[in-house]
This record gives structure tokens, C-alpha cells and sequence, in this order.
């Protein structure tokens, strides 16, 4: 399952895995999380001359998934006929073992109903394809010495570096309180908003406080894609996102009411997602028919002969 969603299409594509960082740091956390010290120091020295993996060989793969296949159940095979051979000892195995895991995620992250909501993708590897802006992440093309409108936190430059924000007016915000949930605030000086002609549109404190940006963590990735965002590439390919994927999904989920499944197994899952999206095919082929049939009685559309 990992390999299909890294993209890859064989065993030899385990490489794919092996060459993401940010995947093989989270299964190095994984592997070692919850043992002894004296245990993970063993699966450290399990290495020689310094080489070491993350993931199996493609060889080692090989070998395991060899172990699952039955030729004696091979051998009832016949041509043309669908065969589903008897599973052997290591099959038996793996089954109670994928119940066992099943189990244990359940009961640390239980949920009663599956929804549209979830999916089955990785989020925890170092790849940045889409990282959310928000409409407060835009920044406004008018310049504050052209018109009154407010300051905004894009106006704000992040510097990396030096982990600060810089103002329109050149000062300072430097990084004064972070919170258990990984958001940080920065504030600039009081004399230096004090003395700033921005001072009106800028500083919101009722008090008189100088002027506070929040944000998080992900704040130079984000900056990062708001410059990618600006790229008329970009900006093609997010139509696609709002064109194709978005309206469906509204309407399923918001004018349908569909916000959970009624059944548990990918299959029946599946099958009933399927009973959803013919639903949403069969009003839009409705709704398409009243428009013809609409235009047709205003002789704005000629029906072709077949």
C-alpha cells in the first residue's frame, strides 16, 4: 500500500520509499517507538560498515512474499477459470495479525462512522506538494502609500533566518510567545510602532500594543507557496482542483446530505460510494435534459438527428 501511494509500480520501485527522507523518518520513529533502550540500541547495530536501510530489499521482499504461495493450491489452477487458491499457514498468520493492528488503531483513534472526510494518504514525509494559504495569505496589490486600506499580515516579510517578521515600514517583529500547539507569535517594539505612519492601519490592540503576527511552523513553507502560487502554471493547475474535484464533492456532501458510510469494508464502503456517485450522475443527466428541453421550446437550440 505505501509503495502504490509513493507510485510505485513493482517491487523494484521500493527504492522510491527508500529515497524519501521524510517517509523513512517517520518508520525509523515508528519502528523504535515504545522499546527499551537497550532494545533499539540492538536494531542499530543490526547494520555493518555503516550501510543501512529503512525499508526491505526488493530480494528480501522477493523471499517474503514467496512465502504466502501455495504450489500445491497453484497446481488446481485451471485455464480460463477464476481460482482463489486456499491460504496457507503464513496467510492464516497475517490475517490475525492485520485483525491485531486493526484493533489497536481502533481503540487509540476510534471512530464510529467513516467519512468523505478521510482518506488514505501520507502526510507525514518531508514532499510539499499543497500547503493551504488562506484569503489572509494574499497579498494586496495596492500599496499603502496609494491608499488607506489596512495592514495585513502579507505585508509582513517572514525572514527565515533569522526567524522574524520585517514590516512594510522596515522594524522588526521578533518571535515573543509559543504556544503547546505549535503556534507562535511575534511582536514588534512599542517604540517602534509608536513612531511608525502606519501605526492607524496597523496596530489592532485596544490597549495600544504594538503589532503581533501569528503563525505556525509551516510559515516558510507557506511563504513558499504563495511565490508558487503566482506562477501562471500554478494557478492552471489549481483550476483543475476546482473545476473537477471540488463542485462534486459539495455536492454530495452538502445538497446530498452524504457525510458518512452506513456499512464497514472497503468493498461495501465502495459499493455504496458507487450507489452515491450514480445518484449525483443521474441529477446531472436530469438536469442537462431540462436545459436542452429548455432551449429547445425557445428555439435556441436545434436537436441533431441521430
Amino acid at each position: 500500500m505505501l509503495l502504490n501511494l509513493a507510485g510505485g509500480d513493482c517491487v523494484e520501485d521500493i527504492k522510491k520509499l527508500e529515497a524519501d527522507d521524510g517517509f523513512c523518518e517517520v518508520l525509523k520513529k515508528a519502528e523504535i517507538h515504545g522499546l527499551r533502550r537497550k532494545v533499539r540500541r540492538a536494531l542499530l547495530r543490526r547494520w555493518r560498515k555503516e550501510k543501512t536501510r529503512t525499508v526491505p530489499s526488493p530480494s528480501s521482499i522477493f523471499r517474503y512474499l514467496a512465502k504466502f504461495h501455495n504450489k500445491e493450491q497453484e497446481g488446481l489452477r485451471q485455464p480460463g477459470k477464476a481460482f482463489i487458491p486456499a491460504p496457507n499457514e503464513h496467510l492464516q498468520g497475517l490475517v490475525k495479525i492485520n485483525k491485531d493492528l486493526a484493533a489497536f488503531s481502533g481503540f487509540q483513534n476510534s471512530e464510529s462512522t467513516a467519512t468523505l472526510d478521510m482518506d488514505a494518504t501520507l502526510v507525514a514525509t518531508n514532499k510539499v506538494d499543497y500547503i493551504a494559504t488562506g484569503k489572509g495569505e494574499k497579498k494586496d496589490q495596492r500599496f499603502l502609500d496609494e491608499c488607506n486600506r489596512k495592514v495585513k499580515k502579507p505585508d509582513f516579510v517572514y525572514d527565515a533566518d533569522k526567524d522574524c517578521f520585517i514590516c512594510p515600514a522596515g522594524h522588526m517583529l521578533e518571535l515573543r510567545n509559543r504556544t503547546g500547539d505549535d503556534k507562535k507569535i511575534y511582536q514588534a517594539r512599542s517604540e517602534d510602532c509608536d513612531q511608525c505612519s502606519y501605526r492607524s492601519r496597523c496596530c489592532k490592540s485596544k490597549k495600544g500594543n504594538p503589532r503581533t503576527v501569528s503563525t505556525d511552523s509551516k510559515e516558510p513553507l507557506r511563504q513558499e507557496m504563495v511565490e508558487k502560487m503566482k506562477k501562471e502554471s500554478s494557478r492552471e493547475i489549481y483550476k483543475k482542483r476546482k473545476t473537477i474535484v471540488e463542485p462534486v464533492f459539495g455536492q454530495i456532501k452538502k445538497n446530498m446530505g452524504f457525510r458518512g458510510f452506513s456499512v464497514r469494508g472497503f468493498i461495501k464502503a465502495g459499493g455504496e460510494f458507487s450507489l452515491v456517485c450514480a445518484a449525483h450522475n443521474i441529477k446531472k443527466v436530469v438536469k442537462s435534459i431540462g436545459y436542452k428541453l429548455k432551449h429547445l421550446e425557445e428555439n435556441k437550440l436545434v436537436p441533431m438527428a441521430a
